[in-house]
């Protein structure tokens, strides 16, 4: 039953994330304000539930274990990748090249003006 639920829950944020790709008005580098926001809110919830299925994916492995099916440190990989990749764009880091580091353009995540 669990492992239902997470199959479930990574087939529907697949779905959305493609059916938000074909909405979007211009990328997140161009973004503020609000809509900034309103973007990063719903990348950090969706790491929340990646974050979630994985926990909920190994309770599911306590009670029976789907290695037979499908390799268990593959999939938890591929999902924590997922996580960490939604991190990226919630925390953007510095880039290493070969003339230095540089930055990406500058996101305000956190807007002040409460």
């Amino acid at each position: 039953m669990n492992y239902k639920f997470v199959s479930t829950l990574f087939i529907c944020l697949l779905i959305s994330s493609s059916s938000y790709a074909a909405e979007k008005k211009f990328g997140i580098e161009k973004a503020e304000g609000p809509r900034l926001s309103k973007a990063v809110g719903h990348y950090s919830r969706a790491r929340q539930l990646l974050l979630s299925a994985i926990r909920e994916f190994d309770k599911g492995v306590k009670v029976a274990s789907p290695e037979i099916l499908i390799d268990i440190t593959k999939w938890k990989e591929s999902v924590g990748e997922r996580a960490h990749d939604l991190e990226t764009i919630i925390a953007p880091q510095p880039r290493v090249t070969k003339e230095g580091v540089t930055y990406d353009a500058e996101i305000k995540i956190f807007d002040n003006k409460r």
